[in-house]
């Protein structure tokens, strides 16, 4: 009995051990977008500097006049998940081409990388939904009309020590305007004199 248990473990183990070597299709769009040459070479160019977070990818190639950018993306990383073995860094090779009015983008994965569900956990499909996604980016940034890298700021006084001025809310004219209540001051006492008469002086009566 115990050895059956045993051999079930074995063959499990083993199982989530296995390591396969697998990789995944390349993919392209073209993507039609209004703009001129060189205005194109510059967003993309801008896309890839943004995509490209980790010192490991690298842009390798750039030529404006004939409207390609061509880059090594790392995709994924793995450190040593098996004693002995060597880290593992996924990468894909990332080609953009543009011209007046539209843009190509290719990704390739460069070779193949081992997969098991244990240890290095980054099957073909998953890598396929990674390239995907950063196609889908690509004709979100190029498509956009506006600049993205600009960011909104607030109205800035050409005098610096100038003072801003109050933002006065309009009146609407549904509502009714009710004014303030005036309350008359009641006019302070003054105190009257009377009228004192002048005393009189009277003769003293000789005795």
């Amino acid at each position: 009995m115990k050895t059956s248990y045993f051999i079930l473990l074995v063959f499990l183990f083993s199982s989530c051990m296995t390591i396969k070597y697998v990789t995944a299709p390349k993919a392209s769009e073209i993507i039609d977008v209004s703009g001129t040459k060189n205005d194109l070479y510059v967003s993309a160019n801008l896309w890839m500097v943004r995509t490209f977070g980790s010192a490991k990818s690298v842009i390798q190639f750039q030529d404006k006049e004939a409207g390609k950018i061509m880059g090594r993306y790392l995709m994924r990383s793995f450190g040593v998940v098996i004693k002995g073995a060597s880290a593992i860094d996924v990468y894909s090779l990332i080609t953009i081409s543009v011209k007046d009015n539209a843009t190509r983008i290719d990704i390739e994965p460069l070779g193949n990388w081992p997969y098991n569900k244990s240890g290095y956990a980054y099957s073909s499909e998953m890598a396929q939904m990674d390239i995907k996604a950063l196609i889908n980016e690509y004709r979100k940034f190029i498509s956009l009309k506006e600049d993205i890298w600009q960011k909104p700021s607030l109205p800035i006084s050409a005098n610096k020590n100038e003072i801003p001025q109050k933002i006065v809310a309009p009146i609407d004219s549904k509502k009714k305007v009710v004014a303030p209540i005036e309350t008359k001051k009641k006019p302070e006492k003054i105190a009257k004199t009377k009228n004192v008469k002048p005393v009189q002086k009277v003769n003293e009566v000789s005795r």
